[in-house]
């Protein structure tokens, strides 16, 4: 594994859609490092096995090196010593207890419960995902058909907790600690029970949305961007920005929304 990063992803970076989710961070690197993290995931859907850094391509001029360096800082991918990738969120290069079954694919391993969530998420892909409550060993199951997400058991929640410390989430700090369990009140009791732990219990719709706001935008094509403006101390604004993000969602603009305040008439004038 290689060294902790710079800036290792935390339960805050699942539920922030803007200042340091998985996205936010992919779209804040160089088009060719972005292109790059885009075709270690594609691998890892093709073939359900870990690339190697000397088979996925790296264009823009810049160095394979410095390419996979940058991807690194950010937390986004890590290779083992060999070479090879041993991370790429949502993926991992090694079975963990959380298997994703897309229709027609490979086998694929997640790093955590929300990651599991996130690969038919990003996909748009129909699939079976395979775990367990790590309290009981109990087997639980989510099937994704269309829009329609099936739950087993029907109470199945998930903890998104972590330990204290500023290391990568793979180095056995975060993702194990992002889990399904057959019930709230199970995870809750989980989470009382481990006093190194700080995090929330999500519900099913709540699972879905950080999965989704965390990983369903990392693949899909580059393309325009929105930005709202408002003016200082505008009310309306904060209840219109939530809507604005579900609806950019919704039509899979990859860049998140971004959000600036105006002083002046010449700052909403746009180029005819």
């Amino acid at each position: 594994m290689t060294a902790s990063p710079g800036r290792p992803l935390r339960i805050e970076s699942l539920r922030d859609p803007d200042l340091d989710s998985v996205t936010a961070r992919q779209m804040g690197l160089p088009a060719a490092v972005r292109e790059l993290h885009r075709s270690v995931l594609r691998a890892f859907l093709t073939t359900g096995q870990a690339p190697h850094r000397d088979d996925l391509p790296v264009d823009g001029g810049a160095g394979r090196d410095e390419t996979f360096r940058a991807l690194g800082d950010v937390d986004l991918v890590q290779l083992d010593t060999d070479g090879r990738v041993a991370v790429a969120y949502p993926f991992s290069g090694r079975p963990t207890g959380h298997t994703v079954h897309l229709d027609g694919g490979p086998v694929l391993h997640a790093m955590c419960a929300i990651d599991a969530l996130g690969i038919p998420l990003m996909t748009g892909r129909d699939g079976v995902i395979v775990s367990a409550d790590p309290g009981n060993g109990h087997p639980i199951r989510v099937e994704r058909r269309g829009e329609t997400w099936r739950w087993m058991p029907e109470d199945t929640a998930v903890l998104l907790a972590q330990r204290s410390g500023r290391y990568a989430a793979a180095d056995c700090l975060l993702c194990p600690t992002i889990t399904f369990h057959t019930s709230r009140s199970r995870a809750e009791d989980h989470l009382r029970r481990r006093p190194e732990l700080t995090g929330v219990v999500l519900d099913q719709h709540q699972a879905l949305v950080d999965a989704g706001r965390s990983f369903g935008p990392l693949l899909a094509p580059e393309g325009v961007s929105v930005e709202m403006l408002h003016t200082e101390g505008c009310a309306n604004a904060i209840e219109f920005l939530p809507r604005l993000r579900e609806l950019v969602a919704s039509v899979d603009i990859v860049q998140p929304v971004r959000v600036r305040v105006i002083t002046s008439p010449e700052q909403v004038r746009f180029p005819r």
